[in-house]
């Protein structure tokens, strides 16, 4: 699994959560940089959206 942020693409090497909310689904990944995202997908329109990037 991957994911583009900007121009760079971004490798999941880790689930590290995930919830229900609503009509989404959270989940909370590493990336191959390291970094931790919490990525949320969205039902109804079946889109993807990022929500929250730490970087350690």
């Amino acid at each position: 699994m991957a994911f583009t942020l900007g121009e760079r693409r971004v490798r999941v090497t880790e689930i590290l959560d995930r919830w229900p909310g609503g009509d989404h689904l959270y989940f909370k990944v590493r990336g191959d940089d390291g970094a931790r995202y919490i990525l949320r997908r969205d039902f109804e329109i079946l889109l993807w959206e990022l929500e929250v990037y730490e970087v350690e």
